[in-house]
């Protein structure tokens, strides 16, 4: 009875893996990577018409000529984790603390009559936000709310807060994808006066074997380079040229420095298509049991398409 049983369920078993429709291709080489990797190309999702007259900016027609530039806003450091505390009936709160402890979350591009809204990304670069083509750029953060802070009166002027100004960069003449690195100062307890670094990471100016280091972590890294490690500064900022296999994928062996010991932080390998780029971000971290060497790092690929125009206004 018992070997009927067996016998029975490898019958099963063979019939439903018989039955299993094999994997689907990979995507073709020069599209976006899709799938669960954070870059699933949303471009062509249609927008209903209210969002996208809600979302249009006021822009002069000067400043809808020609192809927008693409901006990513990144804000690079630790994160503080909350202060959960019991109250008098035991129940846990979250201590309150200045919402500048943590890196401004809205950024403001000016335009001759008003600002584009860019979101930032912590650690991470994010979606890119189209902005006009201008020779210079002038970029602030909206100041959070605090504890005392009155609400703005709803639907006037969209509820806007207040901006502090960061500063103003020119954009090189042929760039299409700029990066906005923000940090600051290690004995700072606030982001109210970050230090930013433009870094141009246009497809023409970023090779396909090359990664875009950003490392505010407070400890030199070590990549994996050939036959012996590239070392990278702590507060370098910049492009590291790497090799490639023959099947097109970049090596990403990652360590970093801990006194005159090297914890490993990444062993892996990227393969970015023809219109993405890898870049690496490391930040510092509380030493623990993930983090040996008191380092968080991520190594993503980003998909740099080119920007669509700026629709010209409807009557």
């Amino acid at each position: 009875m018992m070997i009927s049983r067996v016998l029975l369920f490898a019958c099963l078993v063979t019939g439903a893996l018989a039955q299993t429709p094999p994997p689907p291709p990979p995507p073709e080489e020069g599209g976006g990577s899709g799938g669960m990797d954070g870059n699933l190309d949303l471009s062509d999702v249609p927008v209903p018409e209210a969002d996208r007259k809600a979302n249009e900016p006021t822009l002069s027609a000067a400043e809808r000529k020609g192809l927008p530039i693409q901006i990513s806003v990144v804000p690079v450091g630790y994160v503080p984790a909350p202060i959960i505390y019991l109250d008098e009936n035991g129940m846990p709160k979250e201590k309150y603390r200045d919402p500048l402890e943590y890196p401004p979350a809205v950024y403001h591009v000016k335009t001759e009559s008003g600002t584009i809204r860019v979101l930032g990304g912590q650690n991470q670069v994010g979606p890119a936000t189209r902005v006009p083509r201008v020779a210079q750029i002038s970029l602030s953060y909206e100041v959070p709310m605090g504890d005392n802070d009155v609400a703005p009166a709803p639907g006037k002027a969209k509820a806007s807060l207040p901006l502090k100004s960061i500063g103003t960069f020119a954009v090189p003449p042929a760039a299409t994808h700029l990066v906005v690195v923000l940090w600051k100062d290690p004995g700072a307890k606030k982001w109210n006066n970050p230090n930013y670094k433009v870094i141009n990471v246009s497809p023409t100016a970023v090779k396909k074997n090359e990664a875009v280091v950003v490392n505010v972590s407070g400890r030199d890294l070590a990549l994996h380079r050939g036959d012996s490690p590239y070392r990278i500064k702590s507060g370098f900022m910049g492009k590291v040229e790497l090799a490639m296999n023959e099947k097109g994928q970049m090596p990403m062996v990652l360590a970093s420095a801990d006194g005159a010991d090297w914890h490993q932080l990444s062993k892996t390998v990227i393969g970015p298509r023809k219109d993405e780029r890898v870049f690496v971000v490391a930040w510092p971290a509380p030493v623990g049991p993930a983090q040996p060497a008191g380092v968080a790092f991520s190594a993503v690929t980003k998909r740099l398409a080119e920007a669509k125009p700026f629709e010209q206004p409807r009557p």
